[in-house]
């Protein structure tokens, strides 16, 4: 019974092997595994003339170290294939196993990276947990073994994080110097532990070898004693001599069996302080890792974060490249920029005359006008503001001086224009002070009436005349006739039959100088007039059988009216056609049930000689029908009379009054 391939490599530095567990039942024997050894390239390894042992460090702290040549068959020794059958010991539990490859003389040259075996339990049956090996060889090649594997794999992670430091050294991080420093003593004292344990170990083998040689001596020389005396007696002796020997025999095993016992407990020995050892050195070491690697974690932030700082940096340099500085004023530009805070100074010595260029000029103890200084003007701090302009023909460089100064309860602003012409200065007028210009009245005039001058302090007395408003309408008035046009006007008619006032305010009810709709050149099926109304025909085409119109005599050309009363409730219509056909009068009617699609054909009701009875009633008819009238307040007023059957429209200034 085999279980499934697995691929060893002796490549330390990969951290760990893929399909890395075997399981098998406790209560099984003779399980084969078929192994694959690689060597550093990933190549099978090369197993000529090496010897193969298996190694395992079980649970509570046993092993087992097993090189007997029939627990090995080497299928193809280029390719570093073979098979294992596993020892009894290795049913007993579960553990971490690994195999050595060793030369003829016993040097370990290569071990395999670790797999796991998990070992089922048998709750059936009991299985011993004890140390296992096959001969003092492969004890010595397991431990050889052991040191060698602990320094690979300590090797090949220190050189890992050597490299990971010397590259974080390179990009700057200094600051890990100190527990490099502690790591180096932790590899010594590893290193050192390792020594000792390795002499422990020679010196266990040496005094195995040593008593096991001593026993065999004193087993050999009192054999040999026991021989010659046996040789010098009797036959009848033999069977004394025989159970001596035999004596002597069971000594040998049992201090052999005691040598053994004594190795076996020295060895655990040995190995509980390898053990106990290692996990120490293994968890400081490991603390000394995770505080590395949390410094290292630091730094790695800090350099990220320097990082983002170099690359904002380095962005606003290129952004800064990318200005045209010539673009902006220098700081010796701005100083030319003078305003009221940084104005020009100048001396009281300044002739305000040689001031011809724009600026802001400012002398503390005045300017130096001579016989030219304007009224009210006093050596005192004054500000001169120069603004240039051009004359429509640009001949001269014209000029405004503005000459301002205050003192605590007055102000005065003086003005003059002037040109330059070479280096002379002409002025077209003399300071003039601003407040008699623009801070006093001159004249006033009321409706465009005479204009009245005011006095010497600009002040203007008005006369205005108090009009007598007792014959005018006041406030008070106009609202009491709003409100009540307001409740006029709310009684007004907005609507008779459903049909609603024009924007005139005129109700216009259908008649027959009103019809509901004229139909004038065009084509018109009585079938679907059913709404209320009077229709006009003016030269309309009729969409109806001509069978269907009594008395007519063609469809076309049609005038006249179309009658119609429509009965929502019963969905009905009645329909009256009045029209003149050549020179005779048409009067037909027909009832229209819609509900069953009943359109009939039209019938006869009047002929020419009833048409006068018809047009009597039909003035009859239209003469009691509303009628409307339309004035102002005053017409209406004027009327000698007043008719119930007509609407009356008062229009007025607001709205309409409807009586």
């Amino acid at each position: 019974m085999s279980l499934a391939l697995i691929t060893l490599p002796t490549n330390k530095s990969i951290s760990t092997v893929s399909d890395h567990v075997r399981k098998i039942g406790q209560g099984e024997k003779g399980q084969k595994l078929d192994v694959i050894v690689t060597d550093a390239n990933g190549s099978g390894y090369d197993l000529t003339d090496r010897i193969i042992t298996f190694s395992e460090n079980k649970e509570s702290g046993k092993i087992v170290s097993d090189n007997e040549a029939a627990h090995f068959n080497v299928t193809d020794q280029k390719a570093g294939r073979f098979t294992y059958t596993l020892a009894d010991a290795v049913y007993a539990a579960s553990g971490i196993a690994w195999f050595d490859i060793s030369s003829k003389d016993g040097d370990v040259i290569d071990t395999t990276k670790s797999f796991n075996i998990d070992v089922i339990q048998d709750e059936t049956i009991h299985v011993n947990n004890d140390n296992y090996v096959s001969s003092l060889t492969a004890l010595e090649t397991h431990y050889k073994a052991v040191i060698q594997k602990t320094e690979d794999d300590r090797d090949a992670l220190f050189k890992k994080w050597q490299a990971d430091i010397d590259q974080l050294i390179k990009n700057g991080n200094t600051n890990i110097q100190t527990v490099i420093d502690n790591a180096n003593q932790l590899i010594n004292s590893w290193k050192s532990e390792l020594s000792n344990t390795q002499q422990a170990l020679e010196k266990l083998q040496n005094d195995w070898k040593n008593q096991t040689a001593h026993i065999n001596a004193d087993y050999d020389a009192q054999k040999k004693a026991i021989q010659s005396a046996a040789d010098n007696q009797l036959s009848a002796n033999k069977t004394a001599s025989d159970k001596a020997i035999a004596q002597i025999n069971a000594d040998k095993q049992a201090a052999i069996k005691q040598a053994n016992t004594d190795f076996q407990a020295k060895l655990a020995s040995i190995q509980s302080d390898y053990n106990a050892w290692k996990a120490n050195a293994t968890t400081d070491f490991q603390k000394q890792l995770d505080k590395l690697a949390a410094e290292l974690k630091n730094d790695e932030d800090a350099q990220a974060k320097l990082q983002q700082a170099i690359d904002a940096a380095n962005k606003a340099i290129a952004n800064i490249n990318n200005v045209d500085f010539t673009k902006y004023a220098k700081k010796e530009d701005l100083e030319k920029i003078h305003t009221l805070e940084n104005p020009i100074p100048v001396s009281s010595d300044t002739n305000p005359d040689t001031l011809c260029d724009p600026g802001i000029y400012y002398s503390e103890n005045g300017f130096n006008f001579g016989s030219k200084a304007p009224a009210e003007y006093w050596q005192g701090k004054s500000y001169l503001i120069v603004f240039h302009g051009d004359r429509p023909d640009r001949s001269y460089n014209y000029f405004q001086q503005f000459l301002f100064q205050s003192t605590k309860d007055t102000y005065n602003i003086w003005c003059r224009g002037g040109y330059q012409y070479y280096s002379d200065s002409y002025y077209t007028f003399e300071f003039q002070n601003l407040k008699d210009v623009y801070g006093k009245l001159k004249q006033i005039s009321i409706n465009g009436g005479d204009p009245i001058n005011p006095d010497d302090n600009g002040l203007a007395k008005l006369n205005i005349p108090q009009p007598d408003l007792s014959g005018l309408e006041t406030k008070a008035d106009a609202k009491t006739a709003h409100d009540t046009l307001t409740a006029d006007i709310a009684k007004r008619i907005l609507s008779v039959n459903d049909v609603t006032a024009d924007k005139d305010g005129k109700v216009v009810l259908p008649d027959f100088n009103h019809p509901t709709k004229i139909f004038k050149d065009s084509k018109v099926d009585p079938n679907t007039l059913t709404t209320t109304g009077i229709y006009e025909l003016k030269n309309s085409d009729l969409q109806i059988s001509l069978d269907s119109l009594p008395g007519f005599t063609q469809t076309n050309a049609t005038y006249g009216y179309i009658l119609v009363v429509n009965n929502a409730a019963l969905d009905n219509t009645f329909q009256v056609i009045i029209c003149r056909q050549m020179h005779d009068f048409i009067l037909d009617y027909r009832y229209i049930n819609k509900t069953y699609n009943d359109y009939p054909k039209f019938n006869r009701v009047i002929n020419t000689q009833d048409l006068s009875n018809v047009q009597n009633q039909m003035t009859e008819i239209k003469q009691s029908m509303m009628r409307s009238w339309t004035g102002t307040l005053t017409q209406y007023q004027a009327l000698t009379s007043y008719d119930p059957m007509t609407i009356y429209f008062i229009v007025s200034d607001y709205e309409v009054v409807v009586k």
